[in-house]
């Protein structure tokens, strides 16, 4: 077995680059109005409710992030960070589906923990785009990490179907946290295992099952 990193790299811009102290508690400031505004229905969020909240200025503001969608990329990676971790990757289809189960656990046992944030966000054009965007990104490293070495239909292109497969991960939970979906953290869990594909659970091709062309 060997391990393998989930991680994400937000899509932050300028906001990337090493920061001093001054500029991390802006960034602090900034984070912790987000939160506010994304749990409150009493302000839009928008750039200029936003650096009023932070109480810092537009023109910082715009130092660091190209734009609100780019500001929400950042302040959502900052949220989820807590759910990186290393996984392993198996060789036994019991071993795969442990791994992404485990991964889709962490996700979703984040999302409950924060609910209320999350749920609010989602109104929010900007932060709904950055928050599927990371659910994607997260669940096509849970899933390639989990078919490594699997043997499936030589058609099926692995990574087409890890791009397909977060794609349904990140709209089942959209559903989910806005309450279309009612399910418990567990049920949904469950129901992200089961929708993987059916060859996840195939195990790799041993040396003496290759079939050799008849001459």
């Amino acid at each position: 077995m060997r391990p393998t990193s989930v991680m994400f790299e937000p899509r932050m811009g300028r906001a990337a680059t090493e920061m001093d102290p001054r500029t991390r508690r802006m960034m602090a400031r900034l984070f912790s109005a987000a939160a506010d505004l994304a749990t409150s229905s009493r302000k839009p969020f928008t750039v200029r409710t936003l650096v009023e909240a932070a109480g810092v200025s537009r023109s910082a503001f715009y130092t660091h992030f190209t734009d609100l969608d780019d500001f929400a990329s950042a302040f959502l990676a900052q949220n989820l960070s807590e759910i990186r971790t290393t996984i392993t990757t198996g060789s036994e289809p019991s071993s795969r589906e442990a791994i992404a189960r485990g991964g889709y656990e962490l996700l979703v046992g984040h999302l409950v923990a924060h609910f209320e944030m999350y749920r609010s966000a989602l109104a929010i054009d900007a932060m709904r785009a950055a928050y599927e965007r990371f659910v994607a990104s997260y669940a096509i490293e849970v899933f390639e990490s989990a078919v490594a070495g699997t043997r499936n239909d030589a058609s099926v292109n692995p990574r087409v179907t890890a791009i397909h497969t977060a794609g349904g991960v990140a709209s089942v939970l959209v559903a989910w946290l806005l309450g279309t979906i009612d399910l418990s953290d567990d049920e949904i869990v469950d129901q992200l295992v089961a929708l993987t594909p059916r060859w996840l659970a195939t195990p790799p091709a041993a040396p003496h099952e290759v079939q050799k062309e008849t001459p």
